[in-house]
């Protein structure tokens, strides 16, 4: 595999893979990857490599390399005699868990004081979203280095034309890893609550994680046994033949950045039924793209999914705005114009 490559002008040169799982072949791939220069350095997945490793580093292997970025705020402060010993200027991105989660951990109350500090040190902030840029300024973001590059999807990549369905189950799916934050038990009892309602409903998640026993519990416990199917871990190149089976994308989420199962969902022409978290407003406009619920708010979410059940011409009207709004302001094209003058901004500040 080629150590550097060439997109929209940019070279780039990956410091890991993120298939490489063993610790001590982490740390030799992260090493060999220094060796001759690129432009950008993406520093992914650099959590699971020892921090003595960032202090045996020869800095002159990164002598051509104009920007180091840090994908995870929480990997820059594992590397911090690499951020702080560089003359590359530093650059870091925000997401949702490790800026708004992550830190309220009482088990992790040194975190705050890092990630302030990492914010501190970087040129440029990368924010994937507005909410998130906000939430940053707790940590003493200076918003003037601050930039917003939203999540984005490939938009012809997903089929989206579809006949309008009548009398049959409104098929819901939901795609992510079964985490707390992700809310799936509110999305349950919301599907529950449809039932209950007259509404004939087959919901399916996508995804697996610690969550999965509770929520079996809560399917059995509300009787949802062949209304809600727990599809486990599905390959990524499948989930798009699931999404074009689907009617509706459900997003129950606590906390959250911007999607990108949700995005996905939209570019397939998916109405949208989201909670109000983290930056899901960005994506989603109310009564326009789908539903804006509040958070944990079942009988609100129950109340929009009754919605379109109840009126696929609406559910129609909703997944073709999704779908346009997707390529209007979240394809990859975009993005990737958004990514280089990131970087050209970057290089030359300072």
């Amino acid at each position: 595999m080629s150590r550097t490559f060439r997109r929209d002008g940019v070279e780039w040169r990956p410091l890991l893979s993120a298939t490489l799982g063993d610790v001590r072949r982490r740390a030799l791939a992260y090493l060999r990857a220094l060796v001759g220069g690129a432009a950008v350095v993406r520093a992914d997945h650099l959590s699971g490599i020892p921090r003595a490793i960032a202090r045996m580093l020869t800095l002159r292997a990164l002598a051509n390399v104009q920007v180091i970025h840090f994908e995870w705020v929480l990997s820059a402060d594992s590397f911090r005699a690499l951020r702080n010993g560089t003359t590359a200027a530093v650059t870091v991105s925000l997401r949702g868990s490790q800026l708004k989660t992550a830190p309220k951990d009482p088990r992790r109350q040194s975190l705050a004081q890092s990630i302030a500090q990492t914010l501190a040190a970087a040129r440029l902030v990368h924010c994937v979203s507005a909410d998130i840029c906000r939430a940053a300024g707790a940590f003493g973001l200076d918003a003037a280095k601050s930039r917003i590059i939203r999540p984005a999807v490939a938009p012809e990549s997903y089929a989206h034309a579809r006949p309008q369905r009548t009398g049959t189950p409104l098929r819901l799916v939901s795609v992510g890893s079964l985490i707390w934050h992700k809310g799936y038990e509110f999305a349950i009892v919301a599907v529950a609550q449809a039932v209950r309602a007259g509404v004939k409903v087959h919901y399916r998640i996508v995804g697996d994680g610690d969550e999965r026993e509770r929520l079996q519990f809560a399917i059995r416990e509300l009787g949802l046994e062949g209304v809600v199917t727990l599809e486990g871990a599905i390959p990524s190149r499948d989930v798009a033949g699931i999404l074009v089976e689907s009617d509706a994308i459900l997003l129950a989420s606590i906390d959250e950045g911007i999607a990108n199962a949700v995005l996905e969902g939209m570019a397939s022409g998916l109405p949208a039924i989201v909670t109000d978290a983290g930056g899901m407003r960005e994506a989603v406009a109310d009564g326009i793209e789908g539903f804006v619920v509040a958070v944990r708010d079942p009988a609100a979410m129950a109340n929009a999914i009754v919605c379109i059940a109840r009126d696929r011409s609406l559910a129609g009207r909703m997944g073709k705005a999704a779908r346009e709004r997707v390529e209007r302001e979240f394809s990859l094209s975009q993005q990737a114009k958004s990514w280089k003058r990131f970087y050209e901004e970057a290089a030359v500040a300072g």
